[in-house]
């Protein structure tokens, strides 16, 4: 029996942690210049050097694109989304999904953030708080396109996922307040 496609597969995988915790690592140093100090543009310059020798790495592209989106620089941020999704990773396409919405919501382009928001939905595993997320921004988007009562069942999912946590409490609120803007 040959081991070789096996002992190819484990080399390549021995390869890739390393390289991982080198990403995760200039992530995490740019999260905490980004967290350090207002946004600026100095900022933003600061946190590309940093991350530009993984820039063809899913994670970095969408960790980017949402300090471009904090930034204001929504042009920029959508185009690293879309290459992000272009990528077609399963277990990063419902992040990117979620941000590019958070795009399009400062944009204007309701139709476009409700899609966004909706594909997130589809294609997140993840824990309740991050689907809280997505459901309080998707309630912006009903509330912003006069679709109330879309807007309340959204809400009522946002309550039935809510673990009582700060955060939870916080996303609840979040999603009640903008409901009440419009009632």
């Amino acid at each position: 029996m040959d081991h070789k496609p096996e002992q190819s597969r484990q080399k390549e995988e021995s390869k890739t942690q390393p390289e991982d915790k080198k990403i995760e690592q200039a992530l995490s140093e740019a999260q905490e210049l980004f967290i350090s100090q207002p946004v600026k543009e100095e900022i933003i310059s600061a946190v590309e050097d940093k991350l530009k020798e993984y820039a063809d790495d899913i994670r970095v592209k969408i960790k980017l694109a949402e300090y471009y989106l904090a930034a204001g620089k929504l042009n920029e941020s959508e185009k690293l989304l879309k290459e992000a999704i272009d990528l077609k990773n399963i277990d990063y396409s419902g992040w990117a999904y979620r941000i590019l919405g958070e795009v399009y919501i400062k944009k204007g382009e309701l139709e476009l953030a409700e899609k966004y928001f909706l594909l997130s939905l589809e294609n997140n595993e993840s824990r309740n708080i991050e689907k809280m997320c997505i459901l309080a921004a998707l309630t912006e988007v009903y509330v912003k396109n006069r679709k109330i009562d879309e807007a309340d069942k959204t809400l009522k999912q946002v309550e039935e996922l809510s673990d009582k946590s700060e955060r939870a409490l916080s996303i609840l609120e979040r999603a009640r307040e903008t409901l009440k803007q419009k009632n």
